[in-house]
């Protein structure tokens, strides 16, 4: 099983954006030509050991931390970052107060220094190291996968979109040819369509730069609230 090559990150937040980048292609070709889909649904253990998925979920992980360096320099900065220097207005004072005081405490040798923002780095990179443990701090780790995967899918969406956009000219092409012959609709061709256009939909209009934003300050959220729970 896929989920036996790669962990639950990799296969939530790098994995599925490549393979929904795909999907309306895999489905034409399931609904199409089955034998074929039958043929290539038989080769995915192949693809796993010849790094075909692994390669894909790369791939996906690439085209993620482009957009990230956009979004980021879009934006001023990490959401974290944003965040304990009030460039949002996220945190209240006293929330960002205690937890500044916390790696001044605990961090070796901190402080904002004549650059905050590169202060606040380094001590963010300090708590992420503190908190890999994803049993202990589960919900970052939740928050972290739904962060990776809107931020991958922001950077497969000019593929995605491609790919849907083609499978929607296809199944519609289809639908007029056999309605201007009078031979009727074929259910299978509908479902196609409308799976298709669902899907473009999706690309288009809901796979943006603020979707990804919601998720990077919910993981911002997450990460720094987890200072409350350290000793």
């Amino acid at each position: 099983m896929i989920s036996d090559w790669f962990d639950k990150y990799s296969l939530q937040a790098r994995l599925a954006p490549a393979l929904l980048s795909l999907f309306p292609a895999i489905l034409l070709i399931a609904l199409v030509f089955p034998q074929l889909y039958e043929t290539a649904a038989g080769l995915v253990g192949l693809a796993l050991v010849c790094g075909v998925l692994t390669l894909a979920s790369h791939f996906a992980r690439t085209r993620g931390k482009k957009v990230e360096q956009r979004l980021n320099t879009k934006w001023g900065g990490k959401p974290t970052t944003r965040f304990l220097l009030d460039d949002d207005g996220e945190l209240d004072d006293q929330t960002r107060s205690r937890y500044l005081a916390h790696f001044s405490k605990n961090v070796p040798d901190w402080n904002l220094g004549e650059d905050p923002k590169l202060g606040v780095e380094s001590a963010v990179r300090w708590l992420l190291e503190k908190t890999r443990d994803t049993s202990t701090y589960s919900l970052i780790f939740k928050e972290n996968i739904s962060y990776g995967f809107r931020r991958n899918c922001l950077g497969m969406k000019p593929i995605g979109s491609l790919i849907s956009a083609i499978c929607v000219v296809y199944w519609a092409v289809q639908i007029y040819g056999h309605f201007s012959v009078l031979s009727g609709i074929n259910s299978t061709h509908l479902i196609g369509l409308g799976v298709s256009a669902l899907i473009l939909f999706w690309w288009v209009f809901v796979v943006g730069d603020e979707w990804v934003k919601e998720a990077g300050n919910a993981y911002a959220k997450a990460l720094l609230g987890s200072i409350d729970t350290m000793g």
